[in-house]
């Protein structure tokens, strides 16, 4: 004897099955989809942090990096020693040459001077040594030395008709060599020891 069917039933059976497989089908054709999508992806697109993702392809760039690297710094610091080295030699002979000119103003003082004290008096004074401790000393003759002198000056008078001023000088710059100027009756002014080149 024939069963007889429940229309109902096998129609909701047999929508059923077709319901699996047409979304067995729906989920195959979707994955060949996406496994050509990523393939084209792969090829077009370059990801620059490496690896892509099956379903989802975005190409992710790094953040960019703020600061200096180290070589930059190291070549940095380099061309500021290089610097140095050329610059602060030649500061240091620059500062003493500057410190020089008070020697050579004083001396032209003195020359000056000694002219006007021989006009007066037919001879040359000779006297010193002078310095910012003794800045009085040739007051005589109206030379005054600062407290901030940094050289020391004596007057040395032959027999009244020459004179021979010395201003002299140790340590102007980071070494113990003088710096010696002289200065005679005719305004010849003689650098006997130079601290500069020293």
């Amino acid at each position: 004897m024939v069963k007889k069917r429940d229309s109902g039933a096998w129609l909701a059976n047999v929508f059923s099955g077709m319901r699996k497989v047409s979304e067995k089908k729906m989920i195959e054709k979707t994955m060949k989809k996406i496994t050509k999508k990523d393939r084209a992806n792969r090829q077009t697109n370059t990801n620059l942090v490496g690896e892509s993702t099956m379903f989802n392809f975005t190409p992710v760039r790094k953040s960019a990096q703020k600061g200096f690297t180290l070589i930059e710094l190291m070549i940095v610091v380099v061309i500021i020693g290089i610097l140095a080295a050329l610059a602060i030699p030649r500061f240091m002979q620059a500062t003493t040459k500057s410190k020089q000119s008070e020697a050579k103003q004083i001396l032209k003082q003195i020359y000056t001077m000694e002219r006007t004290y021989r006009q007066e008096n037919d001879v040359y004074w000779a006297g010193g040594p002078a310095d910012s401790a003794a800045g009085t000393a040739l007051a005589t003759i109206g030379v005054e030395i600062m407290p901030t002198a940094l050289y020391s000056y004596t007057i040395v008078a032959v027999a009244g008709t020459s004179f021979l001023a010395t201003a002299n000088a140790t340590g102007l710059d980071d070494d113990a060599a003088p710096d010696t100027w002289t200065m005679d009756q005719n305004g010849n002014l003689v650098n006997t020891s130079d601290d500069v080149s020293l």
